[in-house]
């Protein structure tokens, strides 16, 4: 996998750990110690490995302490190793796809954009949502969208908007609404709405308002 023939690599710790990347050595130390100490059981942790060819190979590794000295310290572990450069690299362009996102919907002047869970609650409020509507990020963060800025007349219908967006998948018409500001007042918007689905994470919504 690595690259080396088995005469290239020693059958012992230190060929081992000496291919380890510099920087994830410290990480590997730490989740391997409390076993080679005395814990039972597998220890697992991620790093990079150093292959023949110079490259890096992500790898989770694997293993269990095999033999103790009478004191219970481990002095021989056994374990596998198995190629994650694919997951990792495919976490790594989710994060800059998220941090690219997240730098736009920062810095859209004119455009309030929020991200809630599937029952309502403010995950994300950016910073024209704080012009818009009054309410700082930190103010807004983990309130129900219905006590922030929905009429209490409109609760009802948006709660059932809501309800529907999720049932069916597909997002609700864009229209034209007034909502309530920090102080009460009523102000104009255009709204949309969808529904996202991230991989391996809880479903949300994404609300897109600008005011008019």
């Amino acid at each position: 996998m690595f690259g080396y023939t088995e005469h290239e690599f020693e059958n012992n710790a230190e060929a081992w750990s000496k291919r380890i990347h510099p920087d994830d050595a410290p990480g590997v130390m730490t989740a391997l110690q409390p076993y080679l100490d005395g814990k039972d059981g597998t220890a697992s942790v991620e790093f990079r490995m150093l292959c023949k060819d110079g490259s890096w190979m992500w790898t989770l590794g694997r293993g269990k302490v095999i033999s103790r000295d009478a004191s219970g310290k481990g002095t021989r572990m056994i374990g596998t190793n198995a190629d994650i450069t694919e997951r990792k690299q495919a976490e790594k362009t989710i994060r800059e796809s998220e941090s690219r996102f997240r730098s736009l919907m920062e810095n859209i002047a004119g455009v309030a954009v929020q991200g809630y869970t599937l029952d309502g609650t403010v995950l994300y409020w950016n910073p024209a949502s704080e012009r818009l509507y009054g309410y700082s990020s930190a103010e807004a963060f983990g309130v129900n969208l219905l006590d922030l800025i929905i009429p209490q007349h409109m609760q009802d219908d948006v709660k059932r908007d809501m309800q529907q967006m999720v049932a069916s998948g597909e997002p609700t018409a864009a229209s034209e609404m007034m909502f309530k500001n920090k102080v009460g007042t009523l102000i104009p918007v255009f709204s949309s709405h969808a529904l996202v689905l991230p991989i391996g994470r809880e479903p949300g919504t994404v609300f897109v308002w600008t005011s008019i």
